[in-house]
């Protein structure tokens, strides 16, 4: 039992991460699509930061957050 439950959740988490990676691929077309337009780049980063957010929160939330937090810190510089 425990065993068919632990491959369900790798299957959920390999199609979260399937998910996310067109969804980020999704962004960057867009955003290279829409060069001009800085909102939509924003825009287009936010929702591959979220996607990749919500797929990660599965596995640790609190490291992830870590992790963003020091990117954000890095970009903002």
């Amino acid at each position: 039992m425990e065993v068919k439950k632990m491959a369900m959740g790798g299957q959920r988490l390999y199609i979260m991460r399937k998910t996310t990676q067109r969804l980020s691929k999704v962004g960057v077309c867009l955003s290279v699509f829409f060069s001009s337009g800085e909102l939509l780049h924003i825009m287009s980063i936010i929702l591959a930061t979220t996607t990749w957010l919500v797929t990660v929160g599965i596995v640790g939330i609190g490291r992830e957050i870590r992790l963003v937090a020091m990117l954000l810190k890095s970009s903002t510089r």
